[in-house]
């Protein structure tokens, strides 16, 4: 085979494999788009499993609670009794929170900081249970 022959494959070679893997991509504009199987814009929230669990062990709480550097947080009751979840993007964030100092009196449970405040020993291991259930790291 000349050389000119084996370039020529070589590069037509290229261009087809090139090509391979590339998925299509739903227009802007597409109906139902937030249905297709092609959509990564969804928001995973960090709290679905500790949510899951707390509602099956039916203790009340809110979602989103602002206030603490607007990371997502869990308030389990009300303040100043009800114990508080706050996620960090990760375990060593939330580990770094408590070794500069601002996780005062909070226990690092994976990327969460729990922040027990004044509740009660029952509460407050239920609560540490679901703070596991979701833990990474």
């Amino acid at each position: 085979m000349s050389r000119v022959a084996l370039a020529v494959t070589a590069g037509l070679m290229t261009v087809l494999l090139s090509a391979c893997g590339i998925a299509a991509k739903p227009q802007v504009g597409t109906k139902n788009i937030s249905k297709s199987h092609d959509n990564y814009a969804l928001i995973d929230h960090p709290w679905t499993l500790q949510a899951k669990c707390l509602k099956s062990d039916h203790v009340k709480f809110r979602k989103n609670v602002t206030g603490i550097q607007d990371l997502p947080t869990l308030q389990i009751g009300s303040l100043p009794t009800g114990p508080t979840m706050v996620f960090e993007p990760t375990p060593g964030a939330a580990q770094y929170v408590q070794i500069r100092g601002g996780g005062q009196g909070a226990e690092a449970i994976g990327s969460v900081l729990l922040y027990p405040n004044q509740a009660g020993n029952k509460l407050l291991t239920k609560v540490e249970d679901c703070a596991v259930t979701g833990a990474n790291g």
